[in-house]
């Protein structure tokens, strides 16, 4: 494009940074990021959340949340991809702690925790064992008539049947029909 002296934009940028993620080259990712806000182009949340996600996936997640601090600096407003990125990335180091931080300044800024949010913390709790937890998160769900799909459902029953409570999860299993949900084969893998 430059060769041919085509112009490029926000959008030409993003799609350079989302490829190179994809390609696992996130130094390069993060070489096209700068370049763009060089040459003058802000970026736009889709630009942010690319990196953030790229952090997250290598296990760099004080340089995630740096960049969404520096999103909010450059009054780029966090959406709910980037929050339920940072969630889950911070969830997946076993750090509970810390996505609930996050979760309150999701809630605090007026951005609303979708079924992706809650399922994280679901199964990130579930995976360490604390099923009062995440019951609480379904619970707090539920309140807000957010709709729990099959995976929030499995996180649950594994949890449960880790901690030998197998007819909590058989009863889960049968509110799945009234729910409308099928159970898949995770769901029978949990319960075997």
């Amino acid at each position: 494009m430059q060769r041919s002296r085509i112009s490029s934009n926000v959008f030409t940028f993003n799609m350079v940074v989302s490829a190179y993620y994809k390609l696992g080259k996130l130094d390069k990712a993060v070489v096209i990021f700068k370049e763009m806000e060089s040459l003058g182009f802000n970026p736009i949340v889709a630009s942010y959340n690319t990196l953030i996600g790229g952090y997250c996936k290598q296990g760099l997640l004080s340089s995630a949340l740096k960049l969404k601090d520096l999103m909010v600096r450059n009054d780029v407003h966090p959406s709910d991809i980037t929050y339920n990125t940072l969630i889950h990335g911070l969830c997946e180091e076993g750090n509970l702690p810390e996505p609930n931080k996050i979760f309150n300044e999701m809630k605090g800024v007026n951005v609303t925790p979708n079924t992706v949010t809650y399922i994280t913390f679901i199964n990130g709790y579930c995976q360490v064992g604390n099923n009062d937890l995440s019951r609480r998160f379904f619970e707090e769900m539920s309140r807000n008539e957010i709709k729990a799909d099959i995976l929030t459902y499995n996180s649950l029953i594994l949890g449960l049947c880790k901690e030998g409570m197998t007819k909590k999860a058989a009863y889960l299993v049968k509110k799945l029909d009234r729910k409308k949900l099928v159970p898949n084969s995770s769901t029978f893998s949990a319960l075997l």
